[in-house]
């Protein structure tokens, strides 16, 4: 179980874990005096020899002393970047006011220690004293004090006048030290420290260290707000962190603050008499940061998380959740992590809930994977709702609130190099039971177009669905074998319509969604063989198939208990690669000219006897013209006697980069498509949409993406997407995007508007520290805002802010809410309203955290 260590899960998110600066200020400034410390076989002995010093206004001679002995020095050693949390803004100025750096005059062995002064001299008891500009160096560690007397015989340190030290990541100064070779510890007085990674820097009064067991800090400050000096002396940091006292057990690798107060501009906000934190990157048991929001369903609502670190791969976090509108819901998250497994269980309960019907209500849900032997894989699923609108009223985005269904299964699969096999049980929870489809009313009742009839969306469950797949290497000019199979019985639970469909005519506009349960078995095998040929200019690959499904159904009503269906397939797929040379806004450029055409064969069959399980219709695309079957499942095989002609041309620069490409397609057809879903009529085109698809990368900076479909026969758009994107290193981040969606004509409907929107998001700097970010999602047709929000962001080099607030539709019903995000940060230690961040990363495409 070794090595195996879930992510950290924010303990020290909270503000108040993140008073625990004692990670920088006990775990890494008083760890380095103990590091150096504890260094096994000291040798008291030390060798002088002397340099002639340059003769510079009667100077006197400066000697250089190199022993092989640890000797304690009064600071700290090792880097402090893996225990920071924050780091300073790339505009925030590098640190000022610090001393340079003594250059030494030899390079040092690993482990060796480099001592200089101006002169040095025996005094009584047998201390010898080193004077003027005296020096240490050790590794990455170099220190310069006024004087050092060592005590041979007592085996101690002393150095006194203004004490300079550096380190990689750490300047440090004092006014004295004393340290105990013997005993190895070490004691600082009035110290001031600067943190270069992240600009943090503070005082401390007293420092105490016990090397491998206890390091004692007293009187500590921190802060990463620049320090005040000369004329701003009277003014004060933007916030401190202070403790009266710090002890760190390193034995244990815990830490205790006493006395721990948060000020901001010198007024204090926060204080804990106590508080316990890990001195490294492992969890710790405690409480996260309370989430406080308010919503005109739930009212006002605070979730005082607590999270318990219960072993290396394992943890859990239980959430109260008091909500005015409802009363206290209890939320809990577990999760595990073993050498070939995963997952998590979550839980929610809410008891009584005065907002439905004092009914109570809950959430149960758990993933989990598993890898066996032999390329094996055990994936599990489940999810549990009390009621359908449970989501609605708790989800947090209107993507999981408009939910119709949540899934179930457990699957089993093994692969080798050329295949894949599969079994899998299956089920869904309906949060939606029925949906009114106003496009099938006048194929019901002509009489009355304004009618509706609600069509059943209970998935049918997989009890089990077993498969086989295998795919040959690909190789050219040779035969190239397939194989997809698969068996499934399906089981549905909700009855259909419940009307009698002998009395609709005709019977064929959609005979099985009115039948009650129509269960029953679906076995489905499909090989092909092809043969393609290719070379670096053009290809081609015929290819012929045979696909055959058979059914044994339950309760099949007028239908036929056991109806098949074998259907050879072919297709022929061919293409040119052109290029040239050429040259555009006075730079070389190669220009490609890929056209393609792929022609389609399918025989008829009348296939109404079907069930339709699980197959619906693909969205058009480029990618779709050169689809086998436009049907997504085995219950419907498309008859086809058509030809795709396609042109794609992309610009390409002399690195290979592609600047820009556009796709251009458009499937021909020679017969009417007359197999169908349920409620669908007759296709009986010429042509399917013009499909055309466009990119470019202006610079830089700008691109543009576009997507759009010509229905030709009934002259209108099917899909238009545009989309402008701008990035700047900067931090500018511009979205524009227009977007059409239309259903295509004659095909079933399982929702009630089409789709017009515009969506712009951003974010935009409007000064060095000052940003603007928001989005605005506006339904054209409706003339509504589904959702919209903007808010500010102020970065500084030690502290940021983040306010959004947002208006949206919450669930399909078009039912709006608002909310407030705010995130506030110091840097260094951690913020409060992460989810802030997850918020705008989520919603604004390019957005990138700079805090």
């Amino acid at each position: 179980m070794a090595g195996l260590c879930l992510a950290v899960r924010g303990c020290c998110g909270s503000l108040i874990s993140t008073v625990i600066t004692l990670h920088l200020i006990g775990c890494d400034i008083l760890k380095k005096i103990r590091e150096l410390n504890n260094n096994p076989g000291v040798n008291l002995e030390f060798i002088v020899r002397s340099i002639p010093a340059p003769k510079i206004h009667g100077a006197m001679s400066r000697h250089q002393i190199t022993c092989a002995t640890l000797i304690a020095i009064l600071v700290t050693s090792g880097s402090l970047s893996g225990q920071v949390v924050g780091v300073a803004p790339a505009n925030c100025p590098a640190p000022q006011g610090l001393p340079a750096r003594p250059v030494l005059d030899e390079v040092l062995q690993p482990g060796a220690v480099y001592l200089s002064s101006d002169s040095v001299e025996s005094i009584e008891g047998g201390i010898s004293r080193l004077q003027g500009n005296a020096e240490f160096a050790r590794d990455t560690q170099q220190a310069r004090a006024g004087l050092a007397d060592y005590d041979q015989a007592a085996g101690t340190v002393v150095l006194k006048g203004a004490v300079d030290y550096w380190d990689d990541d750490l300047y440090l100064h004092g006014e004295s030290a004393q340290i105990n070779i013997a005993e190895k510890s070490a004691s600082l007085s009035d110290a001031r420290y600067r943190v270069l990674s992240n600009r943090g820097h503070g005082q401390a009064g007293e420092l105490h260290v016990i090397a491998d067991q206890t390091s004692e800090g007293l009187n500590i400050d921190y802060t990463t707000c620049d320090p005040v000096s000369g004329e701003a002396a009277s003014a004060t940091e933007s916030w401190k962190l202070s403790a009266e006292k710090i002890t760190l057990d390193h034995v244990t690798n815990w830490g205790v603050g006493r006395n721990v107060v948060l000020k901001i501009k010198d007024i204090p906000v926060f204080y804990t008499p106590y508080i316990s934190f890990p001195l490294n990157n492992e969890r710790k048991t405690g409480f996260l940061t309370p989430v406080f929001g308010n919503s005109r369903r739930n009212g006002f609502e605070v979730q005082t998380p607590f999270y318990w670190n219960i072993a290396p791969n394992m943890d859990a976090t239980i959430t109260p959740r008091l909500i005015t509108d409802s009363g206290l819901m209890l939320m809990g998250e577990y999760r595990y992590l073993f050498e070939n497994s995963h997952g998590w269980i979550t839980g929610e309960f809410l008891p009584s809930d005065g907002n439905y019907h004092d009914q109570d209500r809950s959430y149960l849900a758990l993933e989990h994977e598993h890898t066996l032997p032999y390329n094996g894989n055990l994936h599990v699923l489940f999810n549990n709702l009390s009621d359908d609108r449970y989501l609605e009223d708790f989800g947090p985005s209107l993507e999981v609130t408009s939910l119709s269904a949540v899934e179930r299964f457990v699957n089993f699969s093994y692969s080798g190099d050329n295949w894949l096999a599969y079994a899998r049980v299956q089920d869904f929870q309906t949060i939606d039971q029925t949906e009114l489809v106003p496009p099938l009313s006048p194929l019901l009742n002509p009489q009355d177009i304004n009618s509706a009839y609600p069509i059943p969306l209970d998935p049918y469950k997989r009890l089990p669905q077993l498969g086989f797949n295998y795919t040959g290497p690909r190789q050219n000019q040779t035969l190239n074998f397939k194989l997809d199979s698969e068996f499934v019985y399906f089981k549905r639970n909700e009855p259909g319509l419940g009307l009698n469909p002998a009395v609709l005519q005709p019977l064929s506009i959609a005979p099985n969604i009115f039948l009650t349960d129509m269960d029953g078995m679906r076995f489905d095998i499909n090989p092909s063989v092809s043969y393609p040929i290719r070379n670096l200019g053009s290809f081609i690959e015929p290819k012929v198939g045979l696909r055959y499904t058979a059914y044994q159904l339950d309760d099949a009503g007028p239908f036929n208990d056991t109806p098949d269906r074998l259907l050879p397939y072919a297709s022929l797929d061919g293409g040119l690669f052109l290029e040239r040379e050429i040259n555009l806004f006075d730079k070389l450029q190669t220009q490609t000219l890929e056209p393609r055409i792929y022609y389609l064969y399918t025989p008829k069959e009348d296939q109404q006897d079907l069930p339709v399980f699980d197959t619906g219709l693909y969205d058009d695309s480029f990618d779709t013209l050169f689809y086998e079957n436009r049907y997504t499942g085995a219950d419907r095989v498309n008859d086809a006697n058509r030809v795709t002609l396609a042109l794609t041309s992309r610009l390409l620069n002399t690195d290979g980069w592609e600047r820009g490409h556009l796709s251009i397609g458009q499937m021909y057809y020679f017969d009417a498509q007359e197999v169908t879903l349920p409620g669908q009529v007759i296709q009986d085109p010429d042509l399917s949409p013009l499909v055309f698809e466009f990119g470019a990368n202006l610079d830089q900076q700008w691109s543009l993406l576009a997507d759009w479909q010509w229905e030709t026969n009934a002259g209108r758009w099917q899909k238009l997407d545009l989309q402008a994107r701008y990035r700047s290193e900067t931090g500018k981040v511009l979205n524009v995007a227009y977007r059409i969606r239309q259903a295509m004509a004659g095909v079933i409907r399982t929702d009630a508007i089409d789709v017009e929107q515009t969506d712009v998001s951003m974010r935009w700097p409007i000064s060095g520290q000052l940003n603007v970010v928001g989005r605005w999602i506006y339904a054209l047709e409706e003339h509504k805002s589904l959702d919209i929000f903007g808010g500010i962001e102020y970065d500084s080099c030690c502290w940021g802010v983040r306010l959004v607030g947002r208006r949206f539709v919450s669930n399909i019903e078009g039912d709006v809410q608002t909310g407030i995000f705010l995130q506030f940060e110091l840097k260094g230690l951690a913020g409060v309203g992460q989810k802030t961040v997850d918020f705008l990363n989520q919603n604004i495409p390019g957005y990138q955290n700079e805090f």
